[in-house]
């Protein structure tokens, strides 16, 4: 089957938002929602190797491009535990079908960036079920460590 996501700029079911940065220059980092303040929606800009603090929780930033220009993924060590969006699925990848969406980059993202995470990693995408990447590096028919040998 294809693989799955949503459109540029939506907003997905983790608060996260897509960005897409102006032609001339590289992507930084993403708006994520932070919630409501007097009926106005509440955004801060992360940028790449920052960390973010959701209670007592401090997640590291990971841009992981290919989906996106300026995709990021939410990352704590401690628990190796991952916000992914739409860059991974149980059993899929992404959409790169979109303007500046690029397939071998996504690829690289998901092999470079997130395997070396851990095999025990557990993983919350954009859509559908959580998974590790343990289990997606020996069954996803995308990137798994058989197809990509």
């Amino acid at each position: 089957g294809e693989p799955v996501g949503e459109g540029v700029g939506d907003a997905s079911a983790d608060g996260v938002q897509d960005a897409v940065a102006p032609v001339d220059r590289e992507p930084v980092g993403v708006a994520v929602d932070v919630g409501a303040r007097d009926g106005a929606a509440v955004s801060v800009r992360v940028e790449v190797g920052d960390t973010v603090t959701v209670g007592n929780l401090t997640l590291d930033v990971i841009h992981c491009p290919g989906h996106t220009p300026g995709h990021v993924v939410f990352y704590h060590a401690p628990s190796h535990f991952a916000v992914v969006g739409d860059v991974l699925f149980q059993g899929s990848i992404g959409r790169t079908d979109f303007p500046k969406g690029n397939h071998q980059q996504l690829i690289d993202s998901i092999t470079q960036k997130l395997w070396p995470l851990g095999s025990e990693t557990a993983f919350v995408p954009g859509h559908g079920p959580m998974s590790t990447f343990g289990h997606e590096r020996k069954t996803n028919g995308y990137v798994s460590d058989y197809l990509l040998a």
